[in-house]
């Protein structure tokens, strides 16, 4: 999983938008699925949205399968929950979007 030291130095900043069940949170090395929409921080706005291609996404948690902002963002939710997560530049892709953050809204669906 992320280093500490990382993680202090970009926080991620978590919102909840739709409360979740409140008693399953997902552990390390399970596999979450969520659905999606992502969202540039900067004048493009480029948004990448799971329901565009009818399908959500599932990853193994704190395997680096996916940026390590997703890894901290999903630990913290509970089964069902939306969360809005804003995901500074050094937990994205880094300079790939650019030096922008990027604003997830993220709905956990499933934890195995």
């Amino acid at each position: 999983m992320i280093s500490l030291i990382l993680a202090l130095q970009a926080e991620v900043v978590k919102t909840v938008v739709t409360e979740g069940n409140g008693v399953d949170y997902p552990k390390e090395g399970q596999m979450v699925t969520v659905d999606y929409i992502g969202i540039l921080n900067n004048e493009e706005q480029i948004k990448v949205d799971t329901s565009e291609y009818g399908t959500a996404l599932t990853i193994k948690l704190g395997q680096s399968w996916v940026m390590p902002g997703w890894d901290l963002c999903i630990a913290q939710m509970s089964l069902g929950e939306k969360a809005k997560c804003v995901i500074p530049n050094e937990l994205t892709l880094g300079e790939r979007f650019g030096k922008f953050d990027v604003i997830y809204e993220f709905t956990l669906t499933k934890i195995e």
